[in-house]
């Protein structure tokens, strides 16, 4: 049996959902005032991710490490994932995998610029 299905949308029609694993700067000043956003554990965050369009993705690298934030960009390829981390050796080793890594030391507006910026693009 074959089964024909048929896209209707555009890449307008694209979700503006922003997940932000708990911890650290992630849910603190950097997400506050951005819309749609919902602040989940790095389980819930795949889970989540699985049944929603998700637009960008934002983890705390120095706390959960860069394991969680490769992980979350090979299963979401779709996403951009965020990696917010003091320490630039691991900012540049996230870069080369694809991942947009922003300084821990960045004021929180700045951040929240960033990914304002990624859900529009």
């Amino acid at each position: 049996m074959v089964t024909t299905i048929r896209v209707v949308g555009t890449s307008a029609s694209r979700s503006r959902t922003i997940v932000a694993v708990t911890g650290g700067r992630t849910t603190q000043a950097v997400t506050k005032g951005l819309p749609h956003v919902s602040r989940l554990n790095p389980d819930h965050a795949f889970l989540f991710g699985t049944h929603h369009d998700v637009r960008v993705i934002v983890v705390d690298a120095d706390r959960y490490g860069s394991a969680l934030a490769r992980d979350l960009h090979r299963v979401f390829p779709a996403a951009t994932v965020v990696a917010i981390s003091q320490h630039a050796d691991r900012r540049s080793m996230l870069r080369r995998t694809g991942i947009v890594t922003v300084p821990a030391a960045a004021p929180p507006a700045q951040i929240a610029s960033l990914i304002a910026r990624l859900v529009r693009s």
